[in-house]
């Protein structure tokens, strides 16, 4: 009997050690599912990191590139805006000097009285004319 009662505490003994062991595994395989799973979150980062980065310097190239562009239409805007404004100027300077030129009589008739003009003319001709 005495055999048997020990050989009882001995397997309870021995079921105790086996839940203790059983236990041990679970929480070991807790902590290894958290390790796996840390290591895929940091491979995760990693990854989404180096994707961020590529998609700045693409974002920032593309940014150069059309800043770029938009200065250099710009400059061809103003260069055409500028020449628009020669061209205007030129033209503008053209028709004053034909108005100039083509209406020269009348500016000189109206800055003198014509018939006084042609007064004082006949007189100077009648006393050169008395003269000889």
């Amino acid at each position: 009997m005495k055999l048997f009662s020990e050989a009882e505490i001995i397997k309870k003994e021995i079921e105790n050690e086996k839940n203790k062991l059983n236990e041990r595994e679970k929480l070991e395989k807790i902590k290894k599912n958290k390790i796996k799973i840390n290591n895929l979150s940091c491979i995760q980062n990693k990854k989404m990191n180096k994707i961020k980065l590529d998609y700045n310097r693409e974002k920032n190239d593309l940014e150069i590139v059309f800043n770029k562009e938009k200065n250099e239409l710009f400059q061809k805007f103003k260069n055409q805006l500028n020449d628009f404004k020669m061209f205007k100027n030129k033209n503008q300077k053209n028709n004053k000097k034909k108005y100039i030129l083509n209406n020269s009589e009348y500016l000189l008739n109206k800055s003198f009285n014509k018939d006084k003009l042609n007064k004082k003319l006949e007189d100077d001709e009648d006393s050169i004319v008395d003269n000889k």
